[in-house]
């Protein structure tokens, strides 16, 4: 409910915002469709590496916790702004994802996705096939 009311108070910040909010925000109709048609299931890695306030993440966990009921699966992603970052995080908090790496920094030119040897991460869908990428 809590995380509801979150998105809700973004989205209208975002209207508000005019042209700049697609920087942070993308519309619920945009990432439902997304998370619809992409299928995460239990067992996806699933990286979004241009995030914004990670709504489209959420949405994918949603769909794999609906469709299987379980909480078995990873959510990736990386935001440049700061404040947009923070939006991710307190929204991951909120929607309870607590199986979630959100990292603060340029994608491009920083890449923070990284394993503990130092090398960029490798998703995998549950089912062995390629990763599912979103963004």
């Amino acid at each position: 409910m809590i995380g509801n009311a979150y998105e809700y108070l973004i989205k209208h910040f975002a209207a508000s915002s005019g042209a700049t909010a697609g920087e942070f925000y993308t519309p619920p109709e945009v990432s439902n469709l997304l998370a619809t048609i992409l299928e995460p299931v239990e067992g996806d890695e699933i990286c979004d590496p241009a995030c914004g306030s990670g709504s489209l993440l959420i949405k994918c966990g949603a769909m794999v916790r609906k469709n299987s009921n379980s909480k078995k699966y990873a959510l990736y992603g990386q935001e440049a702004i700061g404040s947009t970052w923070a939006l991710a995080k307190m929204n991951m908090f909120l929607h309870g994802e607590d199986n979630h790496r959100i990292e603060w920094g340029d994608t491009i030119r920083n890449p923070l996705l990284l394993d503990k040897d130092g090398t960029l991460i490798t998703v995998r869908c549950g089912d062995g096939q390629p990763a599912v990428f979103t963004g």
